[in-house]
């Protein structure tokens, strides 16, 4: 166990199982909740964390797992109370979001008013429920009665019902005994010790927290330490699935390599310019907090920094080719960098060359999906599957980058070549396959090697085509621009006119989605099936309010 710690201890998450006092179990969740830190689980019987509970406390029936059982004295006062609160909000037409509150009512002396209140607004709500006869005019006058003596009533039945919530969130993975109430769930390593303040604080002492890194056979959440500017394109990875705990969090890569796809699919100044600026203004306004109520207008803010960042690989992808809104430019400021590249050599258009940039599109393509097949090494080992990351991951690197060193650069498409040129040929491409049909055989059995080295044969072949679509996208928003561009002075102030509109609803709006869609697809499908595994748990923490 000691030896799977220490291969886990990249994740920066720990283990932490809790045993309180029955009586204070309800105090202790309220500061925990308050905190927002503690990913609450399902406890389950440990020997080593019984062994303690004997030690800390005089009491045999604590240790007596045969005692354990789920529920608690007030969780059935606070489920009724949520149920009356939530008829309440019902029949007055009161719309309760899951939205933020003020923490400070997470304590006991709130909670303990809650039902107090509750009890007056519905006895008020009895005595004139005669004018519910009234229909919806009935209601009005019912609030307006109810408004009279308690003014903020609404705003208090949201919050009493948020609180509730919060109060009984997860209380089904916690269990009891006649003495104690267990607990168990994860916690980020950097605030492990708030938590045990925390509790110590509320208990008085009279509690025992266990720490401890998780093993390969935990499943803890997925914890993001994203930076705030990189949260965009995190979800576009979580909107795909949830990493796994035990894998490279590739937010980091996606966040470089997406927009370098997207520049090259939509390389155009003038557009990423507008592109940048449009991602600017919703950023600024995102900062100051604004909210609307429309969900598809608050997706799209959620979007600001992917907006910049992809609107300035544009604009750099402009300069190296030369497109500044459809117009070209003889002598890209950029255009250089195309000449240090192995195979270009030269400065190009994509619409005047498209098989340069069929070329350029294929090797981005191997380096995207090198880098896959890098993280996925990186994963293999973190899991301490030593063999599967030589075998697997590196075996069919080493495969991939030979195949596409001798396809791009040596013998290209020339069969004749590829036969004769053996020296080559073995090394670079036959001996790390046939390392991986042996190793896969040999850890995983026949079938699945046989399997895995004939879907590395394919798809390293067919992923790294689909890489096309970059001279494709490229093509298509170049003509579109050129088109626009040309007819505009042709037609005069009314020409113009027609290129702004059309820049701006064709271009920016369909050929930006459509550009989009498809490095979005590279990203999940070429790029992410090379090591993405997935199937991970989001980490919902005490005190966070979930949409009900």
């Amino acid at each position: 166990m000691e030896s799977e710690h220490k291969t886990m201890d990249v994740i920066k998450v720990r283990k932490v199982r809790i045993i309180v006092p029955r009586s204070c179990y309800y105090d202790v969740k309220l500061a925990l909740a308050k905190l927002k830190i503690l990913h609450l689980d399902a406890w389950w019987y440990d020997e080593e964390f019984v062994k303690l509970v004997r030690e800390k406390y005089s009491v045999g029936k604590d240790a007596d797992v045969k005692s354990l059982s789920k529920g608690h004295p007030e969780t059935i006062k606070f489920n009724e109370l949520l149920k009356r609160a939530m008829s309440l909000a019902d029949k007055l037409g009161i719309s309760v979001t899951s939205s933020a509150f003020n923490e400070d009512l997470l304590n006991r002396s709130y909670l303990n008013s809650i039902e107090e209140k509750i009890s007056h607004i519905e006895s008020i709500f009895k005595e004139y429920s005669h004018l519910l006869e009234g229909g919806e005019e009935g209601v009005k006058e019912i609030k307006s009665k109810i408004s009279e003596v308690f003014p903020n009533y609404e705003s208090f039945i949201i919050e009493a019902i948020n609180v509730l919530r919060v109060v009984l969130d997860r209380d089904e993975d916690v269990f009891h005994t006649n003495f104690s109430s267990y607990m168990f769930g994860w916690v980020p390593q950097n605030r492990v010790n708030e938590v045990i303040e925390a509790v110590q604080k509320v208990t008085e002492n009279s509690s025992i927290t266990l720490v401890s890194p998780p093993s390969l056979h935990d499943k803890p959440p997925f914890v993001s330490r994203s930076p705030k500017f990189l949260k965009p394109f995190e979800s576009l990875i979580t909107t795909y699935d949830i990493p796994s705990a035990h894998e490279v969090n590739p937010t980091l890569v996606v966040s470089i390599t997406f927009p370098i796809l997207f520049g090259l699919a939509f390389a155009d100044v003038g557009h990423g310019f507008l592109l940048a600026l449009f991602g600017i203004i919703l950023y600024t306004y995102k900062r100051r907090g604004f909210k609307s109520n429309s969900e598809m207008i608050n997706l799209v803010m959620s979007g600001a920094e992917l907006y910049i960042l992809c609107g300035i690989m544009a604009i750099i992808g402009g300069l190296m080719f030369g497109e500044i809104f459809g117009f070209h430019m003889h002598e890209p400021p950029l255009g250089f960098i195309l000449e240090y590249i192995p195979g270009i050599g030269h400065v190009f258009s994509p619409l005047e060359e498209p098989m340069k940039m069929f070329k350029l599109s294929l090797m981005v393509g191997m380096i995207h999906i090198s880098i896959g097949l890098t993280l996925s090494i990186i994963n293999d080992v973190l899991e301490g599957e030593y063999k599967k990351a030589f075998f697997g991951s590196a075996c069919w690197l080493w495969f991939y980058l030979g195949a596409m060193y001798l396809g791009l650069f040596v013998y290209k498409f020339n069969i004749d070549k590829w036969m004769s040129g053996l020296t080559l040929t073995v090394p670079l491409v036959i001996l790390p396959l046939v390392l991986m049909f042996v190793g896969m055989i040999v850890t995983e059995g026949v079938m699945d090697g046989l399997a895995h080295t004939f879907e590395a044969a394919i798809s390293s072949l067919s992923h790294t085509v689909s890489y096309g679509r970059i001279l494709a996208l490229s093509l298509s928003h170049g003509i579109l621009s050129q088109l626009l561009s040309s007819a505009a002075p042709a037609l005069g102030i009314l020409g113009y006119i027609i290129l702004a509109i059309g820049t701006i609803f064709l271009v920016m709006a369909l050929e930006g989605l459509i550009s989009f869609t498809h490095v979005l697809r590279l990203t999940w499908v070429e790029f992410g099936f090379k090591y993405f595994r997935g199937g991970g748990r989001e980490y919902k923490p005490l005190g966070t309010l979930m949409a009900s």
